[in-house]
């Protein structure tokens, strides 16, 4: 798990601040991590459909295809809240 600043070469660069990357080995850590997004700041949606929708949520959204695994955090907030939970794991 890596949380990196998103720039303009990543997708939903124009909704999000930050992203935190996982390797396929680390599955089981994405998806405890989005579950506690969900019960943190409420329900989400794929990046795909998070500027289509009125469901998606200011905070944050998930990515996972073939080739990669991600969350995505609106805020400096939102990255340092979930820093101070996870960095320790």
């Amino acid at each position: 798990m890596r949380v990196i600043k998103v720039t303009k070469q990543y997708s939903g660069h124009q909704y999000f601040k930050y992203c935190v990357n996982y390797t396929y080995k680390d599955f089981q850590q994405f998806i405890d991590q989005r579950e506690w997004c969900w019960t943190t700041w409420g329900p989400s949606v794929e990046l795909e459909f998070y500027g289509r929708t009125l469901q998606a949520n200011s905070h944050w959204a998930w990515i996972t295809d073939t080739h990669r695994v991600r969350l995505y955090l609106a805020k400096d907030q939102d990255a340092s809240h979930f820093l101070l939970r996870w960095s320790g794991q």
